[in-house]
């Protein structure tokens, strides 16, 4: 028993941080504004709920023995942060070592320099990572996390899907791509349609791609992008 007190009490924890996400306006279209905040609200907490849950399972793939993840959801405009925000992040981040940033970067990877001069030129850059460009990007580079989930929750249309030389192939070089969430968009929409219906399939952000998180593979991740392969580092010498 003394034994099991002892490694519970050298667990560590590292904490990644991720930005929190808002709710697709389009949900709320016939929705008067009163019931429209409130409603907004309670999507995004559930959104963020899933998100971090999603990327816990993801993360979990990388922790050493005697070790937790912890994910945290920020919403505090990390591509504009105030003063007041980018203390309190800074302050969150000084209180536990062990933790660090991980965010979209929204841009070309050559951006990389100037989005952390510009925003994070204060923080520490060895626990700063970026998804490139986006979170789609990942799950772009894991296509076949993509068709396990489309087909089984949708209808397929009869197209065969070849990533060698159809169209929605986007190469090996993931991390340059273009609007990869418009990208991975298409792509739905051209191979998938509802089940009950002729509508194409849809892609949403905030429901769909934590399922889709859950099922990549993150060795897999840290081969295609450099920041998972550091963020991966980072995990396990914490």
């Amino acid at each position: 028993m003394d034994g099991w007190l002892v490694r519970r009490c050298e667990m560590v924890t590292v904490s990644i941080f991720i930005e929190g996400d808002n709710p697709e306006n389009s949900f709320f279209e016939q929705i008067s504004e009163a019931r429209k905040s409130v409603l907004s609200a309670l999507e995004t907490v559930s959104a963020q709920s899933t998100f971090r849950e999603a990327f816990n399972i993801l993360f979990s793939q990388a922790i050493n023995r005697g070790s937790e993840i912890k994910i945290e959801t920020l919403s505090i405009g990390t591509k504009k942060m105030s003063e007041v925000n980018k203390s309190a992040l800074k302050l969150k981040l000084e209180e536990n070592p062990q933790s660090c940033l991980l965010l979209d970067l929204d841009t070309a990877n050559s951006e990389r320099e100037n989005m952390i001069l510009n925003n994070f030129n204060e923080f520490e850059t060895n626990r700063l990572f970026f998804m490139v460009q986006q979170m789609e990007s990942w799950i772009i580079s894991q296509p076949n996390c993509v068709i396990k989930y489309y087909n089984l929750f949708y209808k397929k249309i009869n197209r065969k899907i070849n990533f060698t030389e159809h169209k929605f192939y986007y190469s090996e070089d993931f991390e340059n791509i273009n609007k990869p969430e418009d990208k991975l968009s298409e792509f739905i929409k051209y191979f998938w349609q509802e089940n009950t219906s002729n509508k194409k399939a849809k892609y949403h952000k905030t429901r769909i791609a934590p399922s889709l998180i859950k099922l990549l593979d993150f060795s897999e991740l840290t081969i295609n992008f450099v920041d998972a392969k550091l963020i991966n580092g980072f995990i396990k010498q914490s």
